[in-house]
């Protein structure tokens, strides 16, 4: 007799509106989004870290290696993880360090994630840190900012140029091109540098 198990359908939350601004060689991707679900930021590590991004990371593994060990045992546990549990715990599943993937790509890229206490932001140059991350407390609809410039060694078809969007999605808000790569500046302060966004 075979046994047919059913479970719930991962879930995440859908950004309100989404803005990409894109310049020549650099981009900002502004989510109105909200804070991070309770469970979630109660998981991740945000004080006395680093990087980011590495926090996040080790804390996705620790999922994954949970996830994949309920299955091995046929554990029961398993059919019932949270979904943003099971989606985070999956080897393709969403990851919140994705985000800082380009850092390494970039001259500079900074992020700011919302969480209950505020903004937790980061700024990153080569791919390195540029100081441990920061703690804003300030009033938004902004749940998550990334911002980075390129590198055109590792870009050598730089600079972009803009072309009208082809698909039209219900969460962009706004699409927008500045002909001077006046996003990002590569002296300003994280704080200074995040007023314009958050």
């Amino acid at each position: 007799m075979s046994v047919i198990r059913t479970y719930s359908t991962p879930t995440h939350r859908i950004p309100y509106r989404a803005n990409i601004i894109k310049s020549p060689t650099q981009y900002a991707i502004i989510w109105e989004a909200g804070p991070l679900q309770p469970l979630i930021e109660e998981t991740y590590r945000w004080h006395g870290v680093a990087d980011l991004a590495v926090a996040w990371e080790s804390i996705e593994e620790e999922l994954l290696k949970k996830r994949t060990d309920m299955i091995i045992e046929h554990s029961p546990d398993y059919w019932s993880l949270p979904s943003w549990q099971d989606s985070f715990g999956r080897a393709r599943g969403p990851s919140l360090c994705r985000p800082l993937y380009p850092a390494a790509f970039s001259h500079r890229l900074i992020v700011a994630y919302r969480a209950s206490d505020g903004f937790w932001c980061q700024g990153y140059r080569g791919g390195v840190p540029e100081a441990r991350p920061i703690r804003l407390k300030r009033e938004s609809r902004v749940g998550m900012a990334v911002i980075g410039a390129f590198d055109r060694k590792w870009f050598p078809s730089l600079p972009m140029i803009w072309a009208e969007p082809r698909l039209a999605s219900p969460t962009l808000k706004k699409m927008e091109w500045h002909p001077d790569d006046d996003l990002l500046s590569s002296d300003l302060p994280l704080e200074l540098e995040l007023a314009k966004w958050l």
